[in-house]
């Protein structure tokens, strides 16, 4: 089976103690935008998602240096271990035996270039594969709190006389800056009532652990507008996220 149409989707999840995605160039501390808003990069969630691939048994051609399940040591040398793809002189049918092989090249494609050690000059391989699967980086609803905490370590590395000074470090984790407003369930079920007599409509609402949120099945300006009005007059704001499907409810707009 072939996709003709583009499909979205659209992921929520949430983080709770937590460091989603480190900054090395920030001391590893959880990345925020300019606005303080967590954010994650699309390259930390498709390792995050190869990781998992890994887990469930997929073959994963790019694999990280501490989760290596394989014995080889680059993706060059992986590459050369597959058959199929080194022998393949066709480079259209060289990408269709790594999308075969790979899960994670035919979800989210993959450059092959590599030199050719010991060749002439501008020999070696150069093939490009287009994956289907593009992910986008990630920025929380809300803005974050970044929790830093100091640790120590008191105990000696090797044997000596004396004890080891205590080794000074810091460890970061995420929290919400400003939880979202509590909306009871009385007033969700008057809200969803509304929104049903007055467009027809169906609103849902969902109360876990990563907070409260509604969500439209398709997105609708002049619900959006009712909505605005509606928390407007109880003097509360909303956030709009996925194209206008997804809100949340903040605190005071006063």
């Amino acid at each position: 089976m072939s996709l003709t149409n583009k499909i979205d989707f659209a992921v929520v999840f949430s983080v709770k103690n937590a460091n989603p995605n480190g900054d090395p160039l920030n001391g590893n501390r959880p990345r925020t935008t300019m606005d303080g808003r967590g954010e994650i990069s699309d390259v930390c969630l498709k390792r995050k998602i190869r990781n998992r691939l890994m887990d469930l048994g997929e073959n994963v051609f790019v694999q990280s240096d501490d989760k290596n399940l394989d014995s080889y040591r680059s993706l060059k040398d992986r590459a050369d271990a597959c058959a199929a793809f080194k022998n393949e002189k066709d480079k259209e049918k060289a990408a269709a035996a790594a999308c075969k092989v790979w899960f994670d090249v035919r979800a989210f494609g993959q450059v092959f270039a590599f030199k050719n050690t010991g060749g002439a000059k501008g020999e070696g391989v150069s093939i490009g594969v287009r994956g289907p699967v593009s992910i986008h980086p990630a920025i929380s609803v809300d803005p974050i709190f970044v929790n830093e905490m100091q640790i120590t370590k008191s105990v000696n590395s090797v044997t000596g006389d004396k004890k080891s000074s205590d080794t000074m470090g810091t460890k970061n984790t995420v929290d919400l800056k400003e939880r979202l407003m509590a909306i009871s369930i009385t007033e969700a079920a008057e809200l969803k009532k509304a929104i049903l007599d007055n467009f027809g409509v169906t609103l849902h609402f969902h109360d876990g652990c990563g907070g409260q949120y509604f969500t439209l099945d398709e997105r609708n300006d002049e619900i959006k507008r009712f909505i605005e009005s509606y928390f407007d007059k109880k003097g509360m704001t909303v956030t709009f996220i996925a194209r206008g499907t997804q809100f949340s409810v903040g605190g005071n707009n006063a």
